[in-house]
């Protein structure tokens, strides 16, 4: 289960988790990363947060992370986000893991 960090891009990971990124780093469904068949010009790569790790809502930049795992750890998939930003009555929910 991941934590809201109220007023950000990013939620908090109460584990291990990782995510998938393209160029600079940006974060993209993780179907990119797992359709290995798609070709394309892009470059596409998991990259992996310790707990406590800011995870990126969609489309933005991934920092604080590791493109390489740690050893001997297990990582979870972070779920999809989405934010709805506005003035009075905005939202921000995290959805569940899955596709």
């Amino acid at each position: 289960m991941l934590t809201l960090a109220a007023c950000s891009n990013a939620t908090k990971a109460n584990q291990p988790t990782q995510i998938c990124v393209g160029e600079q780093d940006v974060r993209v469904p993780e179907s990119y990363c797992e359709d290995r068949n798609g070709g394309g010009s892009h470059f596409y790569r998991w990259y992996y947060f310790s707990r406590g790790g800011s995870i990126p809502y969609m489309g933005n930049r991934a920092f604080g992370g590791s493109p390489y795992p740690s050893g001997g750890g297990t990582y979870s998939r972070a779920p999809s986000a989405s934010v709805s930003r506005g003035g009075f009555g905005s939202s921000v929910g995290v959805g569940g893991a899955g596709g």
